[in-house]
């Protein structure tokens, strides 16, 4: 049996919390970007549409010192505007990630299971606690021995012309 079979019938055996569908696209303006090396190396804006009457709009890269990470919920009858905003900003959609998330409830850890359209299955693995130790032994329970360090985005942009701009 494959690794990542065993690992998602291990998962089943817990208590699902909650079910989803992820859409997110992501935004950069390359030439902000360009213009602010060697400060700045990473910044996107991802719009996450999970919810029936809201987007979520948020701040990812590596500038988080002058911009905290932070969400923003926008009803979707604004969203055209705000693509219509980013349009005129220069900021142009360089992925779209769309995945179905589980989470489960570990008595040491939230789990989660996303399987990834054209990506594959992932698990993260999250400390109640925060304690390092809790994740490796649910790590060792569900029989994970090779862990990605490498976001979605990461992956989608490998190979395209956006991989040099873009950390994620």
């Amino acid at each position: 049996m494959e690794m990542r079979q065993k690992v998602v019938d291990k998962l089943s055996k817990l208590h699902p919390e909650n079910t989803t569908i992820q859409k997110d696209a992501y935004f950069a303006n390359i030439a902000l970007i360009e213009s602010l090396r060697p400060k700045l190396n990473s910044f996107v804006l991802r719009v996450r549409d999970e919810d029936k009457e809201f987007v979520i709009f948020e701040f990812k890269g590596d500038a988080k010192d002058h911009w905290p990470e932070k969400s923003v919920k926008i009803p979707k009858k604004e969203f055209q505007h705000l693509l219509g905003l980013l349009n005129i900003m220069g900021f142009e959609n360089v992925a779209n990630i769309k995945k179905l998330r589980k989470t489960f409830d570990h008595r040491l850890a939230k789990i989660t299971l996303d399987v990834v359209e054209n990506l594959g299955t992932f698990v993260e693995i999250e400390s109640k606690n925060g304690k390092l130790s809790d994740i490796e032994k649910v790590k060792t329970e569900l029989e994970i021995s090779s862990p990605s360090q490498r976001g979605y985005l990461t992956q989608t942009l490998k190979g395209t012309r956006y991989e040099k701009y873009i950390r994620g």
